[in-house]
């Protein structure tokens, strides 16, 4: 996995994750991309399906062949309750990049509230418009790749950027 290692994001900041991947193989694997708060864990997201999460606060897109669906999902949670899971239209496939953009934002400066965006390959393909994160938690922008088997998977990074506001508190 690719991680900066610091929680030097948080919502209030709107930070955004843009990031060209591509793996070697789209079978027995689990992809993430995206922002979490908890580093201890092998990914924010511990179950589609179900879905259940590994982090308290998070928002990824990600890529589970343990899942049912096939296709790209956008997920997360906010105070450890994971939200309902947006599959989009999108499909990896194998050793293509895909365009990934995950981007929070403030949506009202009178309360906490949140909103997260998933774009792939420079098109909108799934929101959550309220109680995404928490906007005072402190994140840090990854992407993963996991093993569902004992077969090794590779996912190459073509280009990883993050950014965020300043902090006007200075």
């Amino acid at each position: 996995s690719m991680w900066l290692g610091e929680k030097n994001f948080i919502g209030d900041n709107n930070p955004v994750l843009a990031v060209g991947i591509a793996c070697s193989a789209i079978t027995t694997v689990k992809i993430e991309v995206g922002f979490s708060d908890d580093s201890a864990d092998v990914g924010a997201i511990n179950a589609l399906d179900t879905p259940t999460v590994t982090a308290a606060d998070c928002c990824v897109a990600i890529f589970d062949t343990d899942a049912t669906e096939d296709n790209w999902q956008f997920a997360g949670g906010r105070a450890g309750t994971a939200w309902s899971v947006a599959t989009v239209d999108v499909a990896p496939v194998a050793n293509t990049y895909n365009r990934i953009v995950v981007a929070l934002q403030r949506i009202d400066l009178a309360t906490d509230d949140m909103a997260a965006y998933l774009y792939i390959d420079g098109v909108l393909k799934a929101s959550k418009l309220t109680a995404a994160v928490a906007n005072t938690v402190k994140l840090f922008p990854y992407v993963l790749v996991q093993g569902r088997a004992t077969t090794s998977r590779t996912l190459s990074v073509d280009f990883f950027n993050v950014w965020s506001d300043r902090d006007i508190d200075l």
